[in-house]
């Protein structure tokens, strides 16, 4: 199946893909990546709780054998204390929140680093929220111009808001038509900054109600 994702650069010089898959949650680990693989991801998130300390894990990419260090659901002074000691900078940090519901200052502070964020898909299981955003006049609207859905225009401002995109879903069919279908489609239109600011408007009205 051929890869057609977009990439955000590094400050390390590397990239990585805009969407990608979150498998920290999966169970059937063996069936579940093998689907996530062949429908076309090619960046995982796997945690690992080593115990090993920043400057155990710097000594691994400059033995070669990690090429990029991230971190994961960081606050803003537990990334005051790593910038300020780290020999190398971490490249991400993975968000354990939704496109909707993600810290917005925690994101910008981030990016002053150089440092590329990364938020989850809306669930399977939507909140509120995400109902009354992707069902919103405006929103169904715009996705009719583009000939698109409500949930590609939200990945899709997702992205031009600087942020990467993780699917967390454990559903095969899901897994594949995320890829397929949901993710490819979104680089094939842009919003304009008008379309932005009112999609930005919404945001703010769904989460008043």
């Amino acid at each position: 199946m051929p890869i057609a994702q977009k990439f955000a650069p590094l400050n390390n010089g590397f990239r990585l893909p805009l969407v990608g898959y979150d498998a920290t949650s999966v169970t059937e680990v063996d069936k579940t990546l093998l689907c996530v693989i062949d429908s076309g991801y090619r960046f995982l998130h796997c945690d690992a709780d080593d115990g090993n300390s920043e400057n155990q894990m710097e000594q691994l990419v400059d033995a070669g054998f990690v090429r990029s260090l991230g971190l994961s659901n960081f606050s803003r002074d537990q990334i005051d204390r790593l910038i300020r000691f780290c020999n190398i900078k971490p490249v991400v940090l993975q968000m354990n929140s939704s496109i909707l519901t993600y810290d917005r200052e925690l994101k910008d502070y981030a990016q002053s680093f150089g440092i590329q964020v990364i938020v989850n898909d809306t669930n399977s299981n939507q909140t509120p929220v995400e109902n009354a955003f992707l069902e919103n006049e405006v929103v169904l609207k715009m996705a009719k111009n583009y000939l698109k859905n409500p949930y590609q225009i939200l990945i899709r401002r997702a992205i031009q808001r600087d942020l990467i995109v993780f699917c967390c879903s454990t559903d095969p069919y899901r897994i594949r038509t995320n890829m397929s279908v949901s993710f490819t489609l979104v680089f094939e239109f842009e919003l304009s900054p008008d379309e932005m600011a009112k999609l930005d408007e919404v945001e703010e009205s769904v989460h008043r109600q």
